[in-house]
């Protein structure tokens, strides 16, 4: 009886382990999904920042234009 208690308890560490594990992988899963995530929103970041220095510049020129005018 004791041996099955012993095993019983080794079966809840095991589960408990596991449990431990597939967080960690959930997590690590979330990361990568996270990480995927970031770098198109590098990409759309980079494109808005190109597009508004883009849009000052011409801004700053038309400004310049029309004062010397």
């Amino acid at each position: 009886m004791a041996s099955h208690r012993d095993g019983e308890t080794d079966t809840r560490a095991v589960l408990h382990k596991y449990a431990a594990q597939e967080d960690h992988l959930s997590m690590t899963t979330t990361i990568v999904i996270d990480l995927q995530w970031s770098s198109q929103a590098v990409v759309v970041v980079v494109v808005v920042v190109v597009v508004v220095v883009v849009v000052v510049v011409v801004v700053v020129v038309v400004v310049e234009v029309v004062v010397r005018i």
